[in-house]
């Protein structure tokens, strides 16, 4: 069965950032790279650097980062206060070391300062979580409706999955994955699921795909960063879903469910005053 690994390349330098990917797989989507031999697959996301969703998506759907670090800056700060949030595996590769270490020596992420090499052999697979995020669906002619994303579980042709938020039942009644066709995928694979028994009104919104077992909350325990600014609202990214929520106490109450799994969410507080950073910590579903 197909399984993966999912990683994500960050850099201020788009080019630096495309050129290190390359490396790693042959790129298909818009920082979307791939490598697939046998029965693995690797994926790399190279997010936009100057957009602060898109680093938390794909921080949150990977199972290892690699930050270039150039400088200590604002925007490099904040890039590394949102990968300590991630609660991640990875490696910084900094071109200042001492600098790096003397502002962040009371985080974790100053641990794993290493060379500019990713070490695929120590990149866990993707573990089965029992969902499937969604980032896109739509209806193709002639196939009818169509969900792409990241599996984080095993899928197989004919299996009943319920769509987040609606709770609706769907069956896949077709698998591909780059364009090829598969009975069944594991976790840590970017596919393309066909459903049947949903239409376009029931996809449309969908974040999620959850198999039978699985529970569900729509709140998060939440830890705050010591220098994060105070809020009272905060978008949550986990394993890739964003979902909005308002503060009670060391609650975020959201306004969407999630899969209660281990893992933490990626919490942002986009609301914050001019040259304040926007990573508010992290949380955990309860």
């Amino acid at each position: 069965m197909l399984k993966g690994k999912i990683i994500s390349v960050i850099s201020t330098d788009p080019r630096e950032a495309e050129s290190f990917a390359e490396g790693l797989g042959k790129k298909k989507e818009e920082g979307k790279f791939y490598r697939k031999s046998g029965e693995d697959l690797v994926s790399v996301l190279v997010p936009k650097h100057d957009e602060i969703f898109s680093l938390a998506e794909a921080v949150s759907i990977s199972d290892y980062f690699c930050f270039l670090n150039r400088e200590v800056n604002k925007e490099e700060a904040e890039i590394a206060l949102l990968l300590e949030s991630s609660n991640k595996d990875g490696c910084v590769a900094s071109q200042d070391e001492d600098t790096f270490k003397k502002y962040f020596a009371s985080f974790s992420i100053v641990r794993k300062i290493s060379e500019k090499k990713v070490q695929e052999d120590k990149v866990q697979y993707t573990k089965d979580l029992g969902f499937a995020y969604i980032d896109s669906a739509f209806i193709v002619k002639g196939v009818g409706p169509v969900i792409l994303g990241f599996s984080f579980s095993s899928f197989k042709v004919h299996q009943k999955i319920r769509l987040l938020p609606s709770l609706k039942e769907a069956e896949i009644k077709s698998i591909q994955v780059l364009d090829e066709d598969y009975e069944e995928v594991g976790p840590g694979i970017r596919f393309g699921f066909a459903l049947k028994g949903v239409e376009e009104k029931d996809i449309k919104a969908s974040y999620a795909a959850i198999t039978e077992n699985i529970n569900l909350s729509s709140k998060l325990r939440v830890s705050k960063l010591s220098i994060a600014q105070e809020a009272l609202s905060l978008h949550a990214f986990f394993y890739g879903m964003k979902i909005y929520g308002n503060l009670e106490g060391d609650t975020l109450v959201l306004s969407n469910q999630v899969p209660i799994v281990s893992g933490k969410a990626i919490l942002l507080n986009v609301n914050v005053q001019p040259n304040k950073l926007r990573v508010y910590g992290w949380g955990e579903p309860v």
